[in-house]
């Protein structure tokens, strides 16, 4: 398998990093970066905001006589929440970014806000010395949580301390909240607070605490003194860490937790089992993800950092460093480098060849394959294959596999059920398999959820299968029904009640299955002259379905988006694309789309409309031509079946 991947842990030590200084932005000490999903970057210095669309800068400055401004030019932080708001911390408070005005709407916290946790409908803005903020995002006004010496329902403390990381872990309208002088529990709807002291709780070692992290049933303490475990049912609380500890952090890897020190940082497994530890030269505080197994921890007191990776069960770690001293690092969704600076904006991307090849010894030229949201599945001789970054692992075996007839594919559903299928359809589950059905005619493809199956019969016509039932649905027999279904499917995608068909010669169809025995045809996309949005294609070649949008792939006519309301967005030629003829399409993000076409793979950023390209030139080699050829991976990047691996 061809791994598009511009791998950031391993490019971060060699990586040609260029410094970038946008014409005519505020200041060059830049103290923040973010990206929105729409592609702008966001850079913070200590003369006020910009934002940057890779050619043009607006600036935005703080005027003590213009509410609409932002509260002051000094940018401390800026956070892009799910619904792509931007918020920016600054010296005097927290704005939110309005976009249909081009202005800001100002949130005061009296003094300057150090940490910002999104919470879904509210932001919890912790301050130097003002107490902790809540802002509702639906009603846009704030509540304040302080400490009061008359009132014992209040914080233990109003101060809070850049040294801290995360002083605040929350759970429902339950926080922990742990303060410069000691830690509370809070109780938003009641909008009262418990206090734990060092002098009179186990729980608090130090008066400072730096980190809290809330697990399904227990509560982790960083301070100077280590980490505290409290279990939370049974009441029981005890030290697992006893050295300076400055930040605790949840991975994606089967509960492991990571816990930043000053010289020494720990990996820690879901029982508190010590799993590595990692020496460092100077203080740990910040992790950046990178997504799959892929880590980067740094600080902003040096230019050391820590690159961590799991591999094979095993967490294997490098050290490398920045140009700079970092203020802030992020990754882009094409996987460059940011890193802002006082000394300026630099930006890392990968001198190497972006592309890798791994050899799969066992495959064959006909080996079935299919593909999951973040990997290939092979299929041979009954044992099942999964792609990995850096290797082809055994997945799972099938013990009696259909050896009579040559099977001709198979399917994976996101929960994982196995089906293969040539005339028959079978569904392989704990390692055996057991016949659904035997149809008249070559299956060329299927598409399954938790309820039922769909199967293209070659040049025939369309069936499906009740999964709970195993009653089978010819519609080839029904000639009213028939007539609303093409003679065969090139891509099929299902959703719980709905089906997409998608046919090399008469373009795209939408389906009501709510009643699999009467499926009724809820429109054929055709185009309409009069209609510059209709679907312009009648040869689809993939489906791709991504956060609630369907992405169509189509042989000769480009990518079409749809956008409801039988209306669609295209992506051409004409728009950078290498090629028309596009074989197979992957989400790499909420924003971004991989693209396989006949003359290399895209990356398309289909809000903003760029288009990056990799040919032949940047190592891609050939490719199988198959709707399941392209996959993404967890960190964005892409996998592409070849010949051999």
């Amino acid at each position: 398998f061809v791994f598009l991947l511009l791998s950031v842990v391993a490019g971060a030590i060699g990586q040609n990093f260029e410094k970038i200084t946008p014409p005519g932005i505020t200041s060059e000490r830049i103290l923040s970066v973010a990206r929105d999903s729409l592609g702008y970057m966001w850079l913070g210095t200590d003369e006020g905001l910009n934002r940057f669309d890779g050619i043009r800068i607006t600036n935005y400055r703080s005027n003590i006589f213009d509410t609409t401004t932002i509260s002051s030019n000094r940018v401390w932080d800026i956070f892009v929440d799910n619904k792509n708001n931007v918020w920016v911390l600054n010296d005097r408070g927290v704005d939110l970014y309005n976009r249909t005005n081009n202005d800001f709407i100002r949130f005061k916290t009296n003094s300057r806000p150090l940490h910002l946790l999104d919470i879904g409908d509210s932001l919890i803005v912790t301050t130097r010395q003002s107490g902790l903020i809540v802002i509702d995002k639906k009603t846009m006004t704030t509540s304040l949580f302080s400490f009061d010496p008359l009132d014992p329902m209040s914080i233990s403390s109003s101060r809070f301390s850049d040294a801290q990381t995360s002083p605040v872990s929350v759970k429902k309208n339950m926080a922990w909240v742990g303060t410069t002088n000691g830690l509370n529990k809070v109780n938003f709807s009641t909008k009262s607070a418990k206090r734990f002291y060092k002098e009179k709780s186990e729980l608090v070692q130090r008066d400072t605490i730096l980190t809290v992290l809330e697990l399904e049933n227990e509560l982790l303490i960083g301070s100077s003194a280590g980490v505290v475990a409290h279990n939370e049912k049974n009441g029981e609380t005890k030290q697992v860490i006893n050295h300076h500890i400055n930040a605790i952090v949840s991975t994606h890897q089967d509960g492991t937790i990571m816990a930043l020190g000053k010289r020494k940082s720990i990996l820690l497994d879901k029982d508190k089992n010590t799993l590595s530890a990692i020496k460092h030269t100077t203080p740990k505080t910040e992790v950046l993800y990178l997504g799959g197994n892929q880590y980067i921890l740094w600080s902003k007191e040096d230019v050391e950092i820590i690159m961590i990776e799991q591999e094979n069960d095993r967490w294997l770690w490098e050290r490398g460093s920045s140009p700079v001293i970092p203020e802030e690092i992020l990754v882009d969704p094409e996987s460059n480098i940011w890193i802002a600076s006082k000394d300026g904006l630099f930006v890392g991307s990968n001198t190497e060849t972006p592309t890798s090849f791994v050899k799969h010894n066992k495959q064959k030229s006909k080996s079935l394959f299919t593909k999951t949201v973040n990997h290939h599945l092979i299929y041979i001789d009954g044992e099942v294959f999964q792609t990995r970054k850096s290797k082809i692992k055994k997945a799972y075996q099938i013990n009696d596999p259909p050896i009579k007839d040559e099977l001709m594919g198979m399917f994976v559903t996101p929960a994982g059920a196995t089906f293969l299928f040539n005339k028959n359809i079978y569904h392989a589950s704990n390692g055996k398999t057991q016949k659904l059905a035997t149809l008249n005619g070559d299956i060329n493809t299927i598409s399954a959820n938790q309820n039922y199956l769909l199967a293209s019969i070659k040049n025939s016509g369309i069936v499906s299968v009740s999964l709970s039932s195993r009653e089978i649905y010819d519609y080839r027999e029904n000639r009213l029904i028939m007539k609303d279904f093409p003679t065969g499917a090139s891509s099929i995608y299902l959703d719980s009640t709905s089906a997409w068909i998608g046919s090399e010669e008469s373009g795209l169809y939408e389906y009501d299955m709510s009643r699999l025995e009467k499926p009724k045809l809820v429109k054929h996309y055709v185009y309409n002259s009069d209609d510059p949005q209709s679907f312009a294609s009648s040869s689809v070649s993939c489906l791709q379905p991504q956060n609630g949008r369907i992405f169509i792939g189509t042989n000769g006519d480009g990518i079409f988006q749809h956008l409801g309301n039988e209306k669609f967005d295209k992506i051409t030629f004409e728009d950078g694309l290498p090629s028309n003829n596009i074989i197979s399409l992957a989400p790499s993000s909420d924003s971004l789309l991989w693209a396989l076409t006949k003359e290399g793979v895209s990356l398309i950023n289909h809000i903003s409309g760029e288009v990056k390209n990799l040919s032949n030139e940047e190592g891609l080699e050939t490719f199988v031509e198959s709707e399941n050829s392209l996959v993404s991976t967890q960190n964005g990047n892409a996998m592409i079946l070849g010949p051999g691996g």
